[in-house]
């Protein structure tokens, strides 16, 4: 029996004219993948009109599911608006970075609210895709399937280094030192954060690409500590003063609470996401940026046909 399980992705916000490159991503997903295996697509979005829905849904074969975040840039109830703001500005020791509000709550979404979304209650599992995520081979069997089957809770394509100074280095501290008293309370393993460690036990800055992962979403709803662990990291208010992403805490997360064993890596799949590539049968990934390429939306046919060291 196929899994109980929907391919998932936040669409861009019509402010950000990203809607081409969205519908390649889609265009490339059904081609490469959903035409054969036919899982539910659920598009969360802030304002997607009507009309673009409906050219979704007339453009292509797979069954859509929209779902509008009504509450998307609501803070959390012991936050208040003027204290993110001098945190967005850099002042009162936050993180000052090109990415603002919109951004951070994008991460802290994929975090932990996406896992308890009612629109998913009905899945086991889900696949996410980011607007600019792109199968670049076909994939010839169900990557769903088999981590069901391998009893596996979590799967990815590839590891990203981050520059640990992009979280600011008392974010990151922090949120190394948060998850390892945690980790100790509640006696928790901490031996597999040492892929994600210097010898210091600070962060590395390799993490989950997460824009492609596979996530067993009962795993995560029906464990206690889990949500407190997200609690923990809720009321540190790191999402907002450090911009945390949402690779950092799942890295984090699966560190924890997961077994070697119940993570599996992806290696045979094409993908690439933006300008990062992990090309079929490759445990790396690949950055090309040509120097004078045009990195908006109307390029985005151009950048499909882009060559990746080892395409064929």
């Amino acid at each position: 029996m196929k899994p109980k399980a929907a391919i998932v992705y936040l669409a861009p916000k019509e402010s950000m004219n990203r809607f081409e490159v969205f519908l390649y991503s889609l265009e490339l997903m059904e081609k490469h993948f959903n035409q054969r295996f036919g899982y539910p697509v659920v598009i969360f979005h802030e304002d997607l009109p009507e009309a673009k829905m409906e050219q979704i849904r007339s453009t292509f074969s797979s069954e859509f599911y929209f779902e509008k975040l009504v509450d998307f840039l609501e803070l959390p109830t012991h936050l208040n608006i003027e204290k993110v703001k001098r945190w967005l500005q850099g002042k009162d020791g936050g993180r000052l970075s090109a990415q603002g509000l919109g951004y951070r709550q994008m991460c802290r979404f994929y975090s932990h609210g996406l896992l308890f979304h009612p629109a998913l209650h009905a899945y086991d599992y889900y696949w996410r895709f980011d607007d600019d995520s792109y199968l670049t081979h076909p994939v010839n069997f169900d990557p769903i399937e088999t981590l069901e089957k391998q009893g596996c809770v979590y799967g990815f394509r590839s590891l990203m280094r981050e520059d640990p100074k992009r979280t600011e280095g008392q974010g990151l501290k922090e949120i190394m030192t948060l998850t390892r008293k945690f980790a100790r309370k509640n006696r928790l393993p901490l031996k597999h954060l040492r892929p994600f460690s210097d010898w210091l036990g600070r962060s590395n800055g390799k993490q989950y690409y997460t824009n492609f992962e596979i996530n067993k979403l009962s795993f995560w709803r029906n464990n206690t500590l889990f949500k407190e662990y997200i609690s923990l990291l809720e009321h540190a208010d790191g999402f907002y003063k450090y911009r945390w992403g949402d690779a950092l805490t799942r890295t984090l997360a699966c560190s924890i609470f997961l077994k070697p064993q119940q993570i599996h890596h992806f290696t045979t799949i094409g993908y690439r996401h933006n300008y990062h590539a992990a090309v079929t049968d490759s445990v790396d990934i690949h950055y090309f940026i040509p120097d004078e390429i045009d990195r908006s939306a109307s390029v985005v046919q151009e950048l499909g046909a882009f060559h990746i060291p080892g395409d064929a």
